[in-house]
């Protein structure tokens, strides 16, 4: 995930697979009896770490998962995900964030999106972020490498909207 216009190529529909130390953090924050009972989305499922993590660390089953992936032909931003879900998780498009998080939101009592940290300085989301505030952030203290050739300049952090207590720590911000 590098920035545009620094002389980095951004990837067709910018697919950066998550790396599993990336979501590893965010799910050790999960309160896991409650974790294993939800229906989760992923609208970006890219190569299905995301969904492959939650399987293996909270022993989440196929069927309470539901995913989308544009370069598959299942566009979350027109078709959604059909089942129904509790929670969504995702590494989006950063050009598309704004409303993959819209939609999120619509759809689900837990949001958690992985996003550069400078997501939140822009002119333009400037007025998005009044009433969107995320309960909590996690910055990533180690930067993630989406390429395999080491990490970028850009520090990332998951942004959350949890409206049903998944998490152990109460909203804040926290470095993790």
């Amino acid at each position: 995930m590098s920035a545009k216009g620094r002389g980095a190529t951004v990837a067709a529909h910018e697919f950066y697979p998550t790396p599993r130390a990336a979501i590893e953090v965010i799910l050790r924050e999960m309160r896991p009896d409650i974790a294993r009972h939800l229906r989760w989305g992923e609208p970006c499922a890219g190569d299905n770490s995301i969904i492959n993590e939650l399987w293996r660390s909270h022993a989440i089953q196929p069927m309470q998962c539901e995913w989308a992936e544009i370069r598959e032909g299942k566009d979350y931003l027109t078709s959604g995900l059909t089942g129904g879900v509790d929670a969504i998780i995702t590494n989006p498009p950063f050009s598309l964030a704004t409303a993959f998080i819209d939609k999120s939101l619509e759809d689900a009592g837990f949001v958690a999106y992985l996003l550069r940290l400078n997501f939140f300085g822009s002119a333009k989301r400037k007025d998005w972020w009044q009433g969107n505030e995320p309960t909590h952030l996690f910055t990533l203290s180690k930067r993630p490498s989406f390429t395999g050739k080491g990490a970028d300049a850009t520090e990332y952090a998951w942004f959350v909207w949890d409206r049903i207590d998944l998490l152990e720590r109460k909203p804040g911000m926290y470095v993790i």
